[in-house]
């Protein structure tokens, strides 16, 4: 039996499913600037790809794949070629904000394999990078990044049924 996932309408944009919907109240809590599905590519002889989510940081952007479960070798292959030809990051996460496990590829190459919890320490440093916040809370064990924490708290607990909208503390940066 296949499951369909349920298209989810959050911030402006419909979405393929609740999992891309959570992904975008983790990222605008994070005040991140992301736009949803924003252009499609092709990857050679894999064929065409079209990433979630393109965020940028100054004049540097990342794109961000979602999948629930873990991605197929296609898949990888997809984000690996996009990240090659394009000469940028690719990350694929799977599964919930606060359970993920996150591939980046760079240039073509594998560079990061995590699973979460280590994964709060690699948003907070990305997201720090970025200038989305001031610096790193070195005064907490292991560098913890409470920002992170309750952009995994607000992305668990996003609700959409019946028409009803999150409620992110920080909201998007504006370009």
């Amino acid at each position: 039996m296949t499951v369909k996932a349920i298209e989810t309408q959050y911030n402006g944009y419909r979405f393929r499913s609740r999992l891309e919907a959570r992904w975008a109240v983790f990222l605008d809590e994070l005040r991140a600037f992301w736009e949803y599905e924003k252009e499609g590519y092709r990857v050679g002889s894999v064929g065409w790809y079209l990433p979630d989510f393109t965020i940028r940081c100054g004049s540097y952007s990342v794109w961000f794949e979602i999948k629930g479960s873990t991605p197929t070798n296609l898949e990888r292959e997809r984000c690996r070629r996009l990240s090659l030809e394009a000469d940028s990051n690719v990350w694929v996460l799977s599964e919930t904000p606060g359970t993920e496990r996150v591939w980046v590829y760079d240039k073509g190459e594998l560079v990061l394999s995590m699973s979460h919890p280590d994964t709060q320490n690699l948003w907070c440093f990305a997201f720090d990078l970025c200038s989305a916040y001031d610096h790193i809370d070195e005064t907490l064990p292991d560098h913890t990044c409470p920002i992170v924490a309750r952009a995994y708290a607000s992305a668990r607990s996003a609700r959409f049924e019946h028409g009803e909208t999150p409620k992110v503390q920080r909201g998007r940066q504006s370009k």
